[in-house]
């Protein structure tokens, strides 16, 4: 068990869907939401710009009971917006570039974070996409002594194999899927990898307590020191879209490392959990009843 409140920092904004419907996003923001949703408290550190989009974020996250104190306002640039389309339920987006997000002040964050222990810190790699920003990141990674849950996203045209990597040597848990895998360390191909050998090079590279591949509908895999764990998906009743489920995922993790679970329960619940934001639009709900539900199935587990 990990005491004190994470520190979940990067990127909030609004994903466009190709019918016009927008919703909150942002995979360090979803993640904050959902351990929200599941009773932590964690500090959510941002930059909205000064406009309709950024009230409704501040809106959004008062009605949810979040703390926003970590959130900045922007008079210059606007609140973050990605377009997407999806093919199959797969999402596909189109990120913009000087977004509010990019210009987090790094004392607003000190002065925000203050007296408050922070458990852990977790970042992705979109939020250190240009160069003031991975500076920022750095200088935020140094001020707060707490261990690293450092989440891959490598969006298209959004990042920088130095930054990543440099990235990756400060954290103590790393997330990617398969692609990513093979991205950030050359390993030839997908289809020529032997996927649990080349985590466990990166792990052992970086020093890391575990590396979790996530496997798309195939579920996900987590190699600390000692061991390989397997996470089987639970059956997805009715798909969707699949936005959002990698950062649902992450959430049970963070959550599983705050409650001191065991890393194949930990797995298992975050395999759940991810199949059922598969079944709701977009990468978020409100619907308290679906946090109620799990946490009431797990708190019985855990009295068996």
């Amino acid at each position: 068990m990990i005491q004190g409140q994470p520190l979940i920092y990067g990127e909030v904004l609004f994903d466009t869907f190709q019918d016009g419907v927008s919703i909150l996003g942002g995979a360090p923001f979803n993640a904050a939401w959902h351990l929200r949703g599941f009773e932590l408290d964690p500090l959510f550190v941002s930059r909205v710009g000064n406009d309709e989009a950024g009230k409704k974020v501040f809106q959004a996250m008062e009605y949810w009971g979040m703390d926003t104190r970590g959130v900045q306002v922007d008079s210059v640039y606007p609140t973050g917006s990605v377009n997407v389309s999806l093919q199959h339920g797969q999402p596909s987006f189109a990120i913009k570039t000087q977004q509010a997000y990019d210009f987090i002040d790094l004392n607003e964050v000190i002065s925000a974070v203050g007296q408050s222990k922070v458990s852990l810190v977790y970042h992705g790699t979109l939020i250190g996409r240009t160069h003031s920003s991975f500076v920022t990141l750095q200088g935020l990674i140094n001020a707060v002594y707490a261990p690293v849950f450092m989440d891959v996203n490598l969006r298209n045209g959004r990042w920088n194999l130095q930054n990543v990597t440099q990235l990756m040597g400060t954290a103590s848990w790393i997330k990617l899927n398969q692609e990513e895998l093979v991205k950030v360390e050359g390993f030839g191909n997908l289809e020529t990898v032997v996927e649990q050998k080349a985590a466990q090079k990166v792990r052992d590279r970086y020093g890391l307590d575990f590396l979790l591949v996530t496997r798309g509908a195939e579920g996900a895999f987590l190699i600390n020191e000692k061991e390989t764990f397997f996470a089987t998906p639970s059956q997805v009743t009715e798909l969707v879209d699949t936005v959002g489920a990698g950062d649902a995922f992450t959430s049970v993790v963070i959550l599983g490392l705050c409650q001191g679970w065991a890393l194949p329960l930990t797995l298992h619940r975050a395999a759940e959990f991810a199949s059922s934001v598969c079944c709701i639009r977009g990468a978020i709900t409100s619907d308290r009843k679906l946090y109620e539900r799990y946490l009431t199935q797990w708190e019985e587990t855990n009295n068996e």
